[in-house]
């Protein structure tokens, strides 16, 4: 197996963490104005936008969840 040096791997997992933590709170903003939306009085616009919310939630939540995966089996790779 090719060993790469260990300040290129710890490089890319540091883009890797950015991109999963961005989503992450993307969500979590998302989320907030939402909540914002669905107290005032525009909630009727909120339906107008739930299909692409959703969308949009799924896949910054699906883009965390394969960080977390790849750097799980990453690790379990690197112990054997």
């Amino acid at each position: 197996m090719d060993q790469e040096p260990i300040e290129q791997v710890n490089l890319r997992w540091r883009y890797r963490r950015r991109i999963a933590f961005q989503s992450l709170y993307a969500v979590f903003a998302l989320t907030a104005a939402v909540l914002t939306l669905a107290v005032s009085d525009r909630a009727g616009r909120l339906a107008d936008f739930e299909g692409f919310l959703v969308t949009v939630v799924c896949g910054l939540l699906t883009l965390t969840g394969a960080y977390m995966g790849v750097a799980t089996w990453y690790d379990v790779k690197g112990r054997q």
